[in-house]
């Protein structure tokens, strides 16, 4: 069993030392667990050469926890965690560069990981905890990580009021911040922009979808929010809106349980995917030639952008990693069954 832990890291060269200490001070077999750092600063430097960043590198060589450090794409953190969650681990343990979990939650994280559960997250908390009459002012509707509640109620994994919990995980709907999650299932939108607004949320509710599991167990991260860098280098305020414009419209398909397909290729293709499918009412066809789609639920190419990444349908470039002798029809059928896209 391989663990990663992912760290993306942007113009926060001074906290990331912390988060790698975090690391190496998690009590869990170390043999198992890999660390990447992926520097996406504007101006990138030899991790090894900064004091800090040495010192908790040789915490890592001590306690046998392998580690090497990617420059990233600069296209923000969800394309480097991309990288990673298809890096080939069993899991992926994702960690902001100013969290710092406590020693123990990589261990909690990984004891409720069963195989019906696709991602486990903890409490992630900022420093200082209010008070419970702050607490209650600043959530007056309470906490929950329920779709639905989403614009109600405050994330779950913010609440302090941990011991008011039962020892046994919470199943959501959603995580942020930091989790485990089970690797190669489902893919971070890369249709967002640098900020990656509600990445996390569109990727673990994915992965619930898909018929996982998603839990908030009881341990915690602490997360010191820093006031730079990250998603906060700049503040474009178009990102964040281009996000949650894109994140409602993905949402809003998500909940009609529809099976989406996309056939961004050429006619004769599409006369191969009719001989792979039926017509299917609870499906909708993204096409280049909707006149050949007979009895099929259409929409266009630039209608389908809005509703989902388009190069994670792509059946020829599946059919070329998987190195595929069969017929297109059938590549067809195994493209989309493989992944069980409930689209």
């Amino acid at each position: 069993m391989k663990i990663l832990c992912s760290i993306s890291t942007k113009n926060r060269y001074d906290v990331l030392p912390m988060a790698i200490m975090s690391v190496a001070n998690q009590v869990y077999s170390p043999n198992q667990l890999h660390l990447t750092v992926f520097d996406d600063n504007d101006e990138p430097k030899d991790l090894r050469e900064m004091e800090m960043c040495r010192y908790a590198f040789q915490m890592l060589d001590t306690k046998n926890i392998s580690w090497d450090v990617k420059y990233g794409a600069k296209k923000g953190q969800h394309h480097n965690h991309q990288v990673a969650n298809r890096l080939g681990y069993d899991f992926v343990w994702r960690l902001d560069d100013d969290c710092v979990p406590e020693p123990y939650t990589l261990s909690v994280l990984m004891a409720h990981m069963k195989d019906d559960v696709g991602a486990v997250g903890g409490h992630i908390l900022t420093p200082p905890l209010p008070t419970i009459t702050q607490l209650s002012q600043a959530y007056p509707n309470g906490f929950s990580s329920l779709i639905d509640d989403l614009d109600t109620k405050a994330n779950l994994q913010w609440s302090p009021l941990i011991s008011s919990y039962t020892s046994l995980p919470i199943e959501v709907d959603h995580l942020h911040c930091s989790f485990l999650y089970r690797a190669g299932i489902v893919d971070y939108d890369l249709r967002l922009s640098k900020k990656a607004h509600r990445e996390e949320t569109m990727f673990t509710y994915s992965l619930k979808l898909k018929g996982y599991k998603i839990l908030v167990a009881p341990c915690i991260t602490w997360h010191f929010k820093a006031t730079a860098g990250g998603i906060r280098s700049d503040n474009d305020i178009n990102d964040y809106q281009h996000d949650e414009w894109l994140f409602r419209k993905w949402l809003e398909f998500k909940k009609t349980g529809k099976k989406l397909f996309i056939l961004n290729c050429g006619l004769g293709d599409h006369y191969m995917f009719m001989q792979s499918f039926k017509p299917d009412p609870n499906s909708v066809v993204a096409c280049c030639y909707p006149d050949v789609m007979t009895g099929w639920d259409t929409i266009s190419i630039a209608d389908a952008w809005n509703l989902d990444d388009i190069e994670h349908y792509n059946v020829y470039a599946w059919a070329a990693k998987n190195n595929w002798k069969g017929s297109m029809v059938d590549a067809f059928r195994r493209f989309y069954e493989d992944f069980n896209r409930t689209r």
